[in-house]
């Protein structure tokens, strides 16, 4: 069960939310990346920390290019050794520099796994730099993780169209039914070519 205690201020807190592996796996983890980089979760592990019942082998992140040097990502490596992780699909510090420079993903595991996985990548689109600004700082327990704002999840949710994407859209927007900005949502969907009144059917709860 989870309980909604506090959407304010860019924070929302968690209350009576039993952690399941993914969550521990991505706190440890986010901990250790937040200490280079200022990121923000998206994609489909943002709906199953609001309750969403259903499994991700990976969780989106983001972070801005500008953050973005072969020592950060050096220094990023020798933590993520230290404490028992890999980039397993770039398994040296400069290959991995070159993969975030080129706008590819470097996959972060525990040491010799593969599963769960961060999936870490560099903004590139309008709404990426929209939603690193807009990022919303999420408390759940002893664990802090910025997430992105349900306005831009739910709309990108929705451009991305599949009934996976369209299901974790509703799911987002009932649970912040009463907090969402509509104009904000309208705005986001406008940036990404969706027109509201031809999505709007489905944000019912």
């Amino acid at each position: 069960m989870i309980v909604m205690i506090e959407i304010k201020d860019n924070r929302v807190i968690l209350e009576k939310k039993v952690m399941n592996v993914l969550d521990k796996f991505a706190c440890e983890i986010l901990r250790i990346i937040g200490r280079f980089f200022d990121y923000v979760i998206v994609g489909g592990y943002v709906a199953i920390l609001f309750g969403r019942s259903r499994t991700t082998e990976d969780i989106d992140t983001l972070i801005h290019p500008d953050a973005l040097s072969i020592d950060v990502v050096r220094r990023l490596y020798e933590e993520l050794e230290e404490n028992g992780f890999w980039c397993f699909n770039a398994q040296k510090y400069a290959s991995g520099f070159e993969y975030l420079k080129n706008g590819l993903a470097l996959r972060i595991a525990r040491i010799n796994e593969i599963i769960p996985n961060v999936e870490l990548k560099c903004a590139k689109k309008p709404i990426d730099f929209e939603t690193l600004k807009s990022r919303l700082t999420l408390y759940m327990g002893g664990c802090r993780l910025y997430v992105c704002p349900p306005e831009i999840c739910i709309a990108y949710k929705l451009y991305l169209g599949s009934q996976k994407d369209i299901e974790d859209a509703v799911h987002i927007f009932c649970v912040f039914k009463d907090k969402i900005k509509l104009n904000t949502l309208r705005g986001y969907m406008s940036m990404l070519g969706i027109d509201y009144s031809d999505v709007s059917r489905f944000l019912r709860c």
